[in-house]
């Protein structure tokens, strides 16, 4: 992930959410209770872009679950 200019970084009990300063949220680990917002419940261990063009403020992650602020 070099060159990634990143505003935030959450992580939960076994997956990571980061916010990139051109507000894209990238997602990757463990997925089994679809945790990641990706629609699906696979692995994931690479990051995958889960949301695009929208302003996010902030970003959070509790256990099996995480959270964007928008606005």
């Amino acid at each position: 992930m070099q060159g990634i200019a990143i505003r935030q970084i959450a992580c939960g009990e076994y997956h990571t959410v980061i916010l990139q300063d051109d507000n894209d949220v990238l997602v990757f680990g463990y997925n089994d209770e679809g945790q990641l917002g990706l629609g699906h419940n696979a692995y994931q261990n690479k990051p995958q872009t889960l949301m695009q063009g929208i302003h996010i403020r902030q970003i959070a992650c509790g256990g099996y679950h995480n959270c964007n602020s928008t606005g």
